[in-house]
């Protein structure tokens, strides 16, 4: 039976409800999302006027393992994790940041020249050089970003970073340009478009961490990231002269198809008796380490094993050699491909670990011992030098305006999609290009909604 209310106190109360969540709209806030493949994160923040980049909230969703290449699965999660950041945030959500694994990824370094008519440099003579170095002809590839690595004058070999003002009859730009295959970012974006979302960017997951985690001088000296995720792991190489993050390029990316689920699968066939994944992950959770100094021998924890077994006693010990030996394959690889593509050089800064697993105890140390022992076993014979690695994990924690809440390993991409959204939309606004709307519903959705709630059933 349909219940009736009168309509002026129906009004007064769809009003009151609006004018609650109203007070809660910010001006084009900034939303990042990242779809990995145990989870669906996403986060909300708005830019201060100080410049800082305030975190209203952040919501995420967990996938089955595998399901993340179904599409119609991940649509619903995203759905459900955009509704509840929209619930808890009282925003609507419309334009999104998206992460893109490294998976299918490549780095290019172009060159492109331009003629410098006034015989000194002016912004659109960078602009020139720039877009005359990124054009490819490959139809199958799309562009997700362009690092302007350096700048030549005519015939001279040295570098500049910023040759803005420089006396030249020909500017030469040297960059490194990300491509992906145009049908992964399709499939992508028709996810996002049935999430009734509307694509705002695309960024390079290795990257955004590095945008939310890296310091200055790191990115300086030269520093690779290393996302240590669910079925993945992830590697990005930065290096800047000019100090910024956000402005340093990436000379390489790298991906290996293992991560923490690996972990987990060990740790189910590695004792006694066999035990669920779930109890798996949360054993790795609240039992793991990969430090075994200090462990004592026989400490041992119970295990609820699957089907009538019942509970069983894990040895600590064990259980630290089993992630420590999957772990130590992850960075041996990764310590191969440093020396196999020559980037030492590149990263005096050494490896920053992000992602999920860089939360567990001691992994940072384990890298640096066996990603340390594999370089320097493999030098060249004739280096004297000594080689080390160091390895720190980083937790997006130092950023003003970012509480304790976002300061996990696991949120790092999530972030740095903010940190890159507030650089967009800077650079956006110094130019003609339109900002996004305020993000609210339209006022026939609006009206639709109010109609909707005239009547309850009962």
């Amino acid at each position: 039976m349909l219940k009736k209310m009168p309509i002026c106190v129906k009004i007064y109360e769809y009003l009151a409800k609006r004018g609650e969540k109203m007070d809660k709209l910010v001006e084009n806030p900034i939303v990042g999302i990242d779809i990995g493949a145990s989870k669906i994160s996403a986060i909300i923040g708005e830019v201060e006027e100080s410049g800082n980049i305030k975190v209203i909230c952040n919501c995420e969703e967990a996938l089955e393992i595998g399901v993340a290449s179904d599409l119609q699965t991940t649509v619903e999660t995203l759905k459900k994790v955009v509704n509840d950041l929209e619930k808890v945030s009282g925003i609507d959500v419309d334009n999104v940041f998206v992460g893109v694994s490294t998976t299918t990824v490549r780095v290019v370094s172009c060159t492109g020249q331009t003629i410098v008519e006034t015989g000194e440099v002016r912004q659109t003579d960078i602009e020139n050089a720039v877009r005359s170095a990124s054009v490819i002809s490959s139809p199958s590839d799309e562009i997700i970003h362009t690092f302007r690595v350096h700048f030549k004058l005519d015939d001279n070999p040295e570098e500049y970073n910023n040759p803005l003002g420089m006396s030249c009859n020909r500017l030469t730009a040297v960059v490194n340009i990300v491509l992906m295959p145009r049908n992964v970012l399709d499939n992508r974006r028709k996810c996002i478009e049935q999430a009734n979302l509307t694509l705002e960017g695309f960024v390079l997951e290795p990257y955004a961490a590095g945008l939310s985690v890296l310091t200055p001088e790191e990115v300086e000296l030269g520093v690779a990231v290393l996302d240590i995720g669910a079925q993945y792991s992830e590697m990005a190489v930065f290096k800047g002269k000019n100090k910024f993050v956000s402005q340093s390029p990436i000379w390489h990316t790298a991906v290996l198809a293992c991560g923490g689920t690996n972990v987990t699968n060990d740790i189910t066939r590695s004792f006694k008796c066999p035990i669920a994944m779930s109890q798996a992950e949360k054993i790795k959770i609240e039992e793991g380490t990969c430090r075994m100094t200090n462990l004592i021998q026989d400490a041992e924890f119970k295990v609820q094993a699957v089907g009538s077994l019942g509970e069983t006693l894990c040895s600590k010990k064990q259980l630290a050699e089993v992630m420590q030996n999957r772990f130590a394959q992850i960075f041996q690889a990764y310590a191969a491909r440093l020396k196999q593509f020559q980037l030492l050089d590149k990263i005096s800064g050494g490896i920053v670990l992000t992602g999920g697993c860089a939360s567990i105890d001691g992994i940072d140390k384990l890298a640096e011992i066996v990603m340390t022992k594999y370089l320097e076993d493999n030098k060249e014979p004739n280096n004297p030098s000594k080689i080390h690695i160091s390895v720190r994990c980083a937790k997006p924690e130092s950023k003003a305006g970012w509480g304790n809440a976002v300061a996990k390993p696991s949120l790092a991409v999530c972030m740095g999609l903010l940190e890159y959204g507030a650089r967009e939309r800077m650079q956006n606004s110094k130019s003609t290009r339109k900002q996004p709307i305020v993000a609210m519903k339209s006022w026939g959705q609006r009206i639709m909604d109010f109609f909707k709630s005239m009547f309850t059933i009962n």
